[in-house]
């Protein structure tokens, strides 16, 4: 498959996914890194949890599972899931401050939003992708273009 190399911000999952399957190009770009709290404070992020995308489950870092599996839109009318557990789960949590910033008492269960499967599995190969020297080496390439 031939590769596309892409500037930062034009490498976005979706792009990604309808490159691979239109026209069978390896879009190949740094992903913009994740931007939550959890990422940036060392909480636990989405990619700590497990998705069972065929039972329509999330399990958390310490074994919870979601109660709730919503197909939406985001804001912009983009496909999403949101995935959410429930209280009884998250309120008596040993490590829900790297989960949630919801109080104790009103802790309502830590709520995600993921893309769809394709977009979200995109996002993390292409994740650990860029930490490897042949990615690194091959997008060397785009390196004095603009």
């Amino acid at each position: 498959m031939a590769s596309l190399l892409r500037d930062a911000g034009y490498a976005t999952a979706r792009e990604v996914v309808a490159a691979r399957g239109n026209h069978r190009v390896n879009l190949v770009g740094p992903i913009l890194a994740s931007t939550s709290w959890q990422t940036k404070d060392g909480g636990f992020s989405q990619a700590d949890f497990a998705i069972d995308w065929g039972n329509r489950q999330v399990t958390c870092p310490n074994g919870a599972t979601s109660s709730r599996w919503v197909e939406d839109r985001s804001h912009e009318g983009a496909a999403v899931v949101r995935a959410r557990f429930p209280p009884s789960a998250c309120r008596p949590c040993k490590t829900r401050e790297q989960c949630t910033r919801s109080s104790n008492k009103w802790c309502m269960g830590r709520r995600l939003t993921l893309r769809p499967q394709a977009e979200y599995e995109a996002i993390q190969q292409a994740r650990a992708q860029e930490d490897t020297r042949e990615w690194r080496e091959e997008y060397a390439y785009r390196a004095g273009v603009e």
